[in-house]
């Protein structure tokens, strides 16, 4: 019991150092400007209202909105997409986004603590603050102890009066060696230690032997999309031969994360690629330059699109996006049987989460929601009664994570996302998940059954030992195969878990 709080302890202390460096993401100065000067200052003292400037490459400092410039900036710790997103005049941006490239003057709206990624952080704090459940044999365990010691005084004192002390004396210790204890306490940490075993060797590792059993009290499963139900790579999904080839001229020196997925698409069909030249990239616009004698340019299009234009106008459309991991589709029709509802939560667009929940068969899907509305969405449904599991991988996931009843993050996912979770999936997939929810009922079933055996055997034997039935001797006999029943009983839980997982 002590080693289990222990790590229960050990848990929480990285929850709370997630925390701490999530907070510590944000720069600790930042380039105030006032009128015609600018000034280095640090972020504490900035308020709303303030105009900063964020230079290439420059981490920004505080919430706002952009109200000169423009440029490419990374917010994969609020949005978890990978893909820099186009930043342009009176465009929000979030304190800890970086700018890959251009320059911007952004009007302060919120600092310190009122500051989305400090809201993230204060989640992953409050998540740390939890502290640990009595399980139902901490509450048994005084009333056992104490109605042990009560027949075994009766028991004295009634046989004393009855057949003097030459009788009481053994009954009464018959009494309180065949009752045991051992056999109660090991109910729920021998089968826990069976359904945790049994959850690892299908690719779950959970914490702790609550956050198992709390699986099986789930009726909600909240999936991120990106890096979760998706690989979280940019991919090509359509484009014609003529057109990746001209495009991956263009981009073959480009650092863009589209230029690399053009290039690996072009790249796996085998195309070979021109050499572009009088090569223009303008951040925020798109690149252009000469292929094959004639000029073509890259723009964006509408949502996971690019378009090539030549030199006459003419349009051809390269659509981009994430692409959906091999078993998801199956992973979620299976949580479906299981009587489960899955929703996608995602800071995507909503024709791209439409097309991912098509997809995979989510039927439920919110897009455009940050890492606190996650949050919120969350404890929306806990508050109604439901029983919440979220899986995620990325920093903006945290704050899911915190909230949910039971957190599950990728094991290829942020550092911060790993230790908040209460259980972790070790390979690329989603198919743990539902093994684990047999893993988990299994599990409680086996620890109600223990139970009732323990309790079963400890009425039936105190009371022989009480009647004089049972000697010291018979009862020492006794009282290790309870136990014996109890060891028996976890070792049925993989045996369970093939059953319901077949």
């Amino acid at each position: 019991l002590l080693a289990g709080r222990m790590l229960e302890s050990r848990g929480r202390r990285r929850a709370a150092e997630a925390a701490m460096s999530l907070a510590a993401s944000v720069p600790a100065t930042a380039r105030r400007s006032t009128g015609d000067r600018v000034e280095t200052v640090p972020a504490d003292q900035l308020r709303p209202g303030d105009l900063i400037d964020v230079g290439t490459g420059e981490e920004v400092a505080a919430d706002g909105v952009v109200v000169a410039g423009s440029g490419r900036v990374r917010m994969a710790h609020i949005t978890g997409e990978a893909e820099p997103v186009e930043v342009h005049s009176a465009a929000e941006i979030v304190a800890g986004s970086v700018l890959l490239d251009g320059a911007m003057t952004i009007r302060v709206s919120a600092v310190g603590g009122d500051t989305v990624l400090q809201q993230m952080a204060e989640r992953l704090r409050m998540a740390a603050d939890r502290g640990t459940r009595p399980t139902s044999a901490d509450r048994i365990a005084p009333w056992f102890t104490a109605g042990t010691l009560v027949v075994a005084t009766v028991t004295f004192v009634g046989w004393a009066l009855h057949d003097g002390l030459a009788t009481a004396v053994p009954r009464a210790v018959a009494v309180l060696v065949v009752a045991c204890p051992c056999a109660l306490a090991l109910s729920r940490p021998l089968a826990a230690a069976a359904g945790l075993g049994a959850s690892a060797r299908r690719g779950l590792l959970f914490r702790s032997a609550d956050a198992l059993l709390d699986l099986a009290d789930v009726n909600i499963v909240a999936l991120d999309k990106t890096g979760t139900v998706t690989q979280g790579a940019l991919t090509v999904l359509e484009a014609e031969d003529e057109a990746l080839r001209v495009a991956a001229g263009l981009e073959r020196y480009s650092s863009h994360p589209i230029a690399a997925a053009i290039l690996d698409e072009a790249g796996s069909r085998g195309i070979p690629l021109p050499r572009g030249s009088d090569i223009t990239e303008e951040p925020g616009v798109g690149i252009s330059g000469v292929v094959d004698g004639r000029r073509w340019r890259l723009r964006p299009g509408g949502p996971g699109q690019v378009l090539l234009l030549d030199d006459a106008g003419r349009e051809r459309i390269i659509a981009l996006g994430d692409v959906v991991r091999s078993d998801s589709a199956r992973t979620i029709a299976a949580l479906h049987e299981g009587g489960l509802q899955v929703a996608l939560l995602t800071g995507d667009h909503q024709d791209i989460a439409d097309r991912i929940g098509r997809e995979t068969g989510v039927r439920t899907v919110v897009a455009r929601i940050d890492p606190v509305g996650k949050a919120l969405w969350i404890k929306a449904r806990r508050e109604k009664g439901h029983r919440v599991l979220f899986a995620g991988d990325g920093i903006n996931d945290g704050p899911g994570l915190a909230e949910a009843d039971v957190g599950v993050a990728m094991g290829s996912g942020a550092a911060s996302s790993v230790l908040i979770a209460d259980g972790v999936i070790s390979s690329g997939s989603l198919a743990p998940i539902p093994v684990a929810l047999h893993a988990a009922h299994a599990c409680r079933r086996a620890i109600r059954l223990n139970q009732a055996r323990s309790i079963g055997y400890n009425i039936l034997a105190v009371g022989a030992a009480a009647a004089g039935y049972v000697n010291p001797l018979v009862a020492a006999v006794l009282m290790p195969l309870s136990s014996a029943m109890v060891i028996w009983g976890a070792s049925r839980v993989e045996a369970n878990v093939r059953e319901l997982s077949s």
